[in-house]
């Protein structure tokens, strides 16, 4: 082998080492680069366990339902005041998931926005089911345990129910040919 081919292989072989060591670099700032936007990404999304604080809110909720015998029906009404605060640790639950996922930069007025549809969702669901469970005898819609259920809502979502006040009332017993004139 002549010196020139020798010095010029040699060369090669320095460049290619020097390419795979840039090539190394390269990968390892990607990866850094990577970790660092990920984290961003999860402080601006509220995964950082401390964003959104919740320090406390207060929710209305208006609940009305039929109860139906067939020739007779009773409106059943709900009506409570609902006050929340923190928790011991960040607000969880499938709403604040879903902004997390759907809406990055989310605020703390669309957390309880997105608590109090579901909430609102949950409560009507069980009013409704209380209200009309038994087809033979009208219900008790003074014993509805609203306080309760909201009270579980809560500490499935790390939030605690500091105040409530709620009364319930069925109204307007009558016939159905009554009700339709």
């Amino acid at each position: 082998m002549s010196t020139g081919l020798k010095a010029l292989e040699q060369q090669i072989e320095k460049a290619e080492k020097s390419m795979l060591r840039a090539k190394e670099v390269y990968e390892a700032e990607i990866e850094k680069l990577a970790k660092l936007l990920e984290q961003r990404d999860r402080i601006r999304r509220g995964l950082d366990g401390g964003r959104v604080t919740l320090d406390q809110w207060t929710y209305n909720w208006n609940g009305e339902a039929v109860w139906d015998y067939g020739s007779v029906t009773m409106d059943c009404i709900y009506q409570a005041k609902m006050t929340f605060g923190k928790g011991d640790s960040v607000v969880r639950g499938p709403e604040v998931q879903k902004l997390e996922m759907e809406k990055p930069g989310f605020s703390e007025e669309d957390v309880i926005i997105a608590l109090q549809d579901s909430l609102r969702d949950k409560l009507d669901q069980e009013f409704d089911d209380y209200c009309t469970e038994d087809d033979y005898y009208q219900p008790v819609v003074e014993d509805f345990e609203a306080e309760e259920y909201a009270r579980e809502w809560a500490e499935e979502r790390n939030i605690k129910l500091i105040g409530f006040e709620g009364e319930g009332a069925g109204r307007g017993f009558e016939p159905k040919q009554r009700r339709w004139r």
